[in-house]
């Protein structure tokens, strides 16, 4: 089994869903090891949800959500950041959405993971 360390970038300025990583139908193991979420607005607070998307229905219907964070607090120029491992299959998505979005937000998402194939 090869393994490479990645990153990727993402940039939120709405209420659409950001898929992270998506590896749905891939055949790839990711290992997160660090999701860092920033707020690069001053004066606007959000909450954000992020979540596991079960594309398959592995383990429920097609489509649940597993929550990791939900209405999570992020404060005007703040950065969140989650350093707990997480292991998503080639069912699986991780997303990312701001609940409410009325200011234009701009949120920048950094991932670190392990991908293994």
């Amino acid at each position: 089994m090869a393994e490479t360390l990645k990153s990727n970038f993402e940039v939120s300025n709405g209420t659409t869903e950001v898929k992270i990583l998506d590896g749905a139908g891939s055949g790839i193991v990711y290992t997160i090891l660090s999701i860092s979420i920033c707020n690069t607005r001053s004066g606007d607070d959000e909450t954000f949800d992020l979540f596991i998307d079960d594309v398959n229905g592995t383990y429920g219907s097609s489509g649940d959500h597993f929550y990791l964070y939900m209405t999570q607090s992020l404060p005007a120029l703040a950065t969140f950041v989650h350093n707990d491992k997480l292991v998503l299959t080639d069912d699986d998505e991780l997303v990312f959405v701001l609940d409410d979005n009325t200011n234009g937000t701009d949120v920048d998402i950094s991932v670190t993971y392990l991908e293994q194939t």
